[in-house]
Order: structure tokens, then C-alpha cells, then sequence
């Protein structure tokens, strides 16, 4: 079986960087020490939404500090359907705001919180994706200058095969960087930094993580059913 990986786990510094993705086909919905995660653990087979009783999360040194946050796609890829790219992301949002005050409004022009694009090979964030790599995405920290980006690898989206639920995984993993959580230990969480099976929710330590930076959303159970 293949370890696909999500993202790379690098440090630098980005000057003058004003677009990591050039608008392509689709409808156009239009520095500071910067970290971005790669999945470098084996595939996850075990069982998912699993609670164990040991929180085994991290988080970076920053976070958001504001709880109303705006994300904008800013282009498509020929392999899936726009629909479908559309009802992922706001479904991998919704994960993170389930259990969180946090709240997400799509725009459709101008600058988001968090700018989401495919791309490949060099794209202008400092960060390419290497031929044959077998990373399928990449995504900064919270208030990364001048906004936080979330790229898909455009030569690996094949690999989701139209996998609705691998691709709402791998975006919530992706947000997760997005709203400060590094990657954990538990293999059963979302921001384990390996894919295997699609996860169905967040799971315990996910959710401790995020509630840690964020608290807890009063509207909602602290531990959503799968």
C-alpha cells in the first residue's frame, strides 16, 4: 500500500507574496516564520472515531484571533467536479466548527482568511511539489501574511478517485494546520500525519486540540457522532 502524504512540515519565510495560485478553469470566486505540514507515517488502518483517554495532539505558537473566519476557492481542477470540490471543503470546514465558536463564510472575490487552490510543481509559496511526490497537499499557519493558503496537488487528485469523503478528510486535516493544530500522535485522529481510510469526524483528540486554542461550541455535544 502507498503512504500518501498531506502536507510538508518545513520553516521559512515568505517576502512579497501575494498569490500562490494562478485563477485556472472554473468560476473565479475572485512576512513572518511560516510552518507547513508532510504526512510521513504509515497508513492508518485502525478503526476511526476511536476516544482514547490520552490527548497525544500539538499546536503551533499561533492561532487565530478572531472567531469569524472567510475562505474562498479560488480555482477548480479538471479532475473533479466543481460540486463536489465545493460541498468537501464546506463539509471539512464544518467539522472544525461543530465543536468550536469558530464560524466560516465563503466569498467569492477579493481576499479571504484562507485562500484554497489545486496547483503543481512550483507555485510561488516557497514550497513546491516535487515530481512523483507523493504529497497530496500542503497548508500555512493561522495568520500567515497576507492570508493563509490551503493547496491540493493537482498531479495527485486522481489518487482520490472521486473519493468524496478521502477528499473531505484530507481537507480537514489541511484546515486543521489552518487553525493552529501541528500534527498528532494519535493515529486515529484527523491530524495524524498519514491517511489511510477516510475518517467519518473528527475524533476525541481532534477535538481537545482544537477546543484548546478555541474552547468549546456551546451549541453543539462535545464529542459529535460518526
Amino acid at each position: 500500500m502507498i503512504c500518501y502524504k498531506l502536507c510538508i512540515f518545513i520553516s521559512l519565510v515568505v517576502v512579497g507574496y501575494s498569490n500562490p495560485m494562478g485563477p485556472r478553469d472554473g468560476p473565479r470566486t475572485n512576512k513572518e516564520d511560516e510552518t507547513m505540514a508532510e504526512v510521513t507515517g504509515p497508513l492508518n488502518e485502525e478503526k476511526f472515531c476511536d476516544f482514547p483517554d490520552v490527548a497525544e495532539y500539538r499546536v503551533y505558537n499561533t492561532k487565530w484571533n478572531k472567531l469569524d473566519l472567510t475562505y474562498r476557492i479560488v480555482n477548480y481542477t479538471s479532475k473533479w467536479s466543481n460540486a463536489n470540490v465545493d460541498s468537501g471543503i464546506a463539509k471539512a470546514v464544518q467539522w472544525w466548527s461543530d465543536v468550536t465558536p469558530l464560524k466560516f463564510t465563503r466569498i467569492f472575490s477579493g481576499t479571504a482568511d484562507i485562500m484554497i487552490g489545486f496547483v503543481k510543481g512550483d507555485h510561488g509559496d516557497g514550497n513546491r511539489f516535487k515530481e512523483n511526490t507523493l504529497t497530496l497537499a500542503h497548508a500555512s499557519k493561522p495568520n500567515h501574511i497576507p492570508y493563509s493558503f490551503l493547496h491540493f496537488n493537482e498531479e495527485r487528485v486522481s489518487d482520490f478517485s472521486e473519493d468524496w469523503e478521502t477528499f473531505v478528510t484530507v481537507a480537514a486535516h489541511e484546515f486543521g494546520h489552518n487553525l493552529g493544530l501541528a500534527h498528532s500522535h494519535d493515529n486515529n485522529a484527523v491530524m495524524f500525519d498519514a491517511i489511510g481510510e477516510s475518517k467519518a469526524c473528527l475524533n476525541s483528540d481532534d477535538i481537545r486540540g482544537i477546543q484548546s486554542l478555541y474552547g468549546a461550541n456551546p451549541d453543539k455535544t462535545l464529542l459529535p457522532k460518526c
